[in-house]
């Protein structure tokens, strides 16, 4: 639904009819669309579920281009700097993160209880603080695809809170005082700043 919704709205603001009111119509027909996207299965599979709703009278769909994980820097240039990485391990032993942690636990159990009850992770436990993003992901992923009726009422709250602490985990990592703009990507440094990439 929301990949649906996102190409909607590209559409209305950017091809025809829609572009007309605003001036920013795209060009699509002369010189065509060229997508590219970083090499995982899930941005792969964004990539081309926006594109086929983006441009559903094609008789052929749009391709996705995507590189090698090591020359990937669209999105995950952050996992080849170095500098980077000597920032996160000395931020992970500072006083801020280890507070964190420690008050953090009982909510990382929660996830964990709720991907349990969900039936994701038969051995879930809480993961720690700084891997704490993928636990979130598959909480929130398995809410999404699960029957609204089948998740407990009580797992709902959990992901608002889990929500938090992974959205202040990755803010950090990403943030000025640590990534400081060296390393990620433009994307990933739009996004990190507000700016949607």
């Amino acid at each position: 639904p929301e990949i649906a919704a996102l190409a909607e709205a590209l559409r209305s603001r950017y091809l025809e009819p829609g572009c007309a009111a605003n001036g920013a119509c795209l060009d699509t027909g002369s010189r065509g669309v060229r997508a590219e996207s970083s090499g995982l299965a899930r941005t792969l599979g964004t990539a081309e579920a926006l594109l086929g709703r983006l441009f559903p009278n094609r008789s052929l769909p749009t391709p996705v281009y995507s590189r090698a994980e090591h020359d990937d820097t669209l999105l995950r240039a952050y996992n080849k700097c170095p500098a980077h990485a000597a920032r996160l391990t000395e931020w992970y032993g500072s006083g801020e993160f280890l507070r964190q942690e420690t008050v953090s636990l009982a909510v990382r159990g929660r996830v964990a209880d709720a991907l349990r009850a969900l039936e994701v992770d038969p051995r879930a436990e809480a993961v720690p603080l700084h891997m704490f993003w993928n636990e979130f992901d598959a909480l929130d992923v398995a809410i999404r695809a699960s029957n609204a009726s089948a998740v407990p009422s009580d797992v709902e709250g959990v992901l608002a809170e889990a929500g938090g602490l992974a959205a202040w985990v990755e803010a950090r990592k990403f943030g000025a005082s640590i990534e400081g703009g060296a390393c990620g990507s433009a994307l990933l440094r739009g996004v990190a700043g507000g700016g949607g990439g």
